[in-house]
């Protein structure tokens, strides 16, 4: 694990972010619409179920996030949609850590740094969730609290460990079909929450059976465009 302070993160970040945009040739509308893709988070569903599900079914889940990105960049090959996917999570990375450390009103007398494994900068690391801590020390109480960053296959999220990041980093046991199915529903049942669309076609869009109807592409650009307008 690699340790940052706060600003060398975010700077890291943003030279990552650049990088990326530049591979990628996309417009910052574009790649916005892929944020907006890719950041919701299931509602409802635990936290041990999702990182289980990234960790077990990632790949079949970042297919799924590729098919939902090309219904707005259809122009766009492999690399460049590896160039996208790095690039909202290093936004993600980013934008987490700001607000963490802005809502938890950080004072002075508290110690404020980021811990990182080397796959957050793999060649590989649009499709590897590394591992990303924020960790806060209350020097007054000798206390630390540590809060992962996780911009996964199944979300884009951030949760609040218990112990240290070597007891987070440790083995999990193996999800069951059964927790995968659930956490799937979740994921979907907020995916079509949000963006108004059937569960029947999301499920086969997502299977392949069918492409992507236009309408449903319709659909997910009002409503990418009125979170835009919102932010």
């Amino acid at each position: 694990m690699y340790k940052y302070t706060q600003a060398e993160f975010v700077a890291m970040m943003d030279e990552l972010m650049d990088k990326f945009k530049k591979g990628c040739q996309k417009s910052d509308a574009e790649l916005e619409a892929a944020y907006k893709i890719l950041n919701p988070a299931p509602v409802g569903g635990f936290i041990d179920s999702l990182v289980k599900m990234d960790k077990y079914y990632g790949t079949d889940l970042w297919e799924i996030k590729r098919k939902q990105i090309k219904c707005f960049i259809s122009k766009c090959d492999r690399y460049e949609m590896d160039d996208i996917v790095a690039y909202c999570r290093a936004k993600f990375f980013k934008d987490e850590i700001n607000r963490i450390i802005y809502d938890k009103s950080i004072a002075e007398e508290c110690d404020v740094c980021i811990f990182a494994d080397s796959t957050i900068l793999s060649p590989e690391w649009p499709y590897l969730c590394a591992k990303v801590y924020v960790s806060i020390t209350w020097i007054d109480e000798g206390k630390t609290s540590y809060t992962r960053i996780f911009p996964s296959a199944a979300g884009f999220m951030s949760y609040q460990i218990e112990g240290s990041p070597e007891d987070d980093r440790k083995p999990k046991e193996h999800m069951s079909i059964l927790e995968m199915r659930e956490c799937l529903k979740i994921s979907r049942a907020e995916f079509s929450r949000r963006y108004h669309i059937p569960l029947r076609t999301l499920e086969n869009w997502e299977s392949a059976t069918n492409q992507c109807p236009g309408y449903v592409m319709n659909l997910l650009e009002r409503a990418v465009l009125e979170d835009a307008d919102r932010s």
